[in-house]
């Protein structure tokens, strides 16, 4: 299955892909930011939870500013806090 349209909304604050066999999905900024495959959010989500009391000294931000497609396969979001992986 290919996509082929990925759209950015900011309006509602999600990324939309349309695959080759009609199936769409939606994927809110929220969600996105909260499973970052990077190793420093990783690390950071693994840190709260060994210690849920912890305070954030940062809160990640879940606003996208751009989304690049990278090779056939990824996207790469940018954030506005500056975070891209």
């Amino acid at each position: 299955v290919t996509p082929v349209r990925i759209q950015l909304d900011k309006t509602l604050r999600q990324v939309a892909i349309e695959w080759d066999d009609g199936v769409r999905h939606e994927y809110p900024w929220s969600f996105l930011r909260s499973n970052c495959p990077s190793a420093t959010e990783k690390a950071a989500r693994e840190a709260a939870a060994k210690n849920p009391l912890q305070v954030l000294s940062r809160v990640p931000s879940t606003d996208i500013t751009s989304l690049r497609v990278v090779g056939r396969y990824a996207l790469n979001p940018t954030w506005a806090d500056g975070h891209s992986y």
